[in-house]
């Protein structure tokens, strides 16, 4: 079963890291945090972002990384 998680809706992320070899995102790059789709397995969790320069990589969880710029925090994981 898959559930949504909007409680970080609007907040703004800064990419890390992504195991995507094939994504044209660079450490640095900002976007718009929107979801989680949280999975039965966390480590199949799968963040939502809205990249300022028009990627639409899904980040997974445990895989890739990114921070939240206001909190300076690495992801935050779904209650």
């Amino acid at each position: 079963m898959t559930r949504i998680d909007t409680e970080n809706e609007g907040k703004r992320v800064e990419f890390v890291y992504s195991g995507d070899r094939y994504t044209k995102l660079k450490a640095g790059d900002k976007g718009t945090y929107q979801a989680v789709l949280i999975q039965r397995h966390p480590l199949e969790h799968q963040h939502l972002i809205k990249w300022d320069n028009g990627s639409n990589l899904i980040l997974l969880e445990g895989v890739d990384k990114f921070k939240f710029i206001e909190t300076g925090m690495c992801q935050k994981r779904p209650k």
